[in-house]
């Protein structure tokens, strides 16, 4: 069964062009996620620091955190990377619900 993700991503460079950090990071995230995802990434200078701030989330056959890091891991190929200071990811298993809809799986 799928499960949902959820994944913030936050990188942060000292460069003063915010404006090629921030296409740089949206060419890998298309790449890396692909066009199962929605995502949106958004970025701002402060303190003189480019601040780019990715929000992503889809349906995954992966189960666990760690199955979708290891995935994205192995996707990996831009610089881009290396200015990552922070991520939160959230997977929920999904249980079937019928041939066309999907529930949370309750947990007790």
């Amino acid at each position: 069964m799928p499960s949902e993700y959820e994944l913030n991503l936050v990188f942060i460079h000292d460069n003063d062009d915010n404006e090629r950090l921030l296409s740089e990071v949206q060419l890998e995230m298309s790449r890396v996620l692909g066009s199962g995802a929605k995502w949106h990434a958004y970025g701002r200078k402060e303190d003189e620091l480019s601040i780019i701030v990715v929000e992503a989330n889809g349906l995954t056959p992966l189960t666990t955190e760690a199955e979708v890091i290891s995935r994205l891991e192995g996707k990996m190929e831009s610089d881009c990377w290396d200015w990552l200071s922070g991520y939160q990811l959230t997977v929920t298993p999904k249980e079937d619900a019928g041939s066309c809809r999907l529930k949370r799986k309750v947990s007790i």
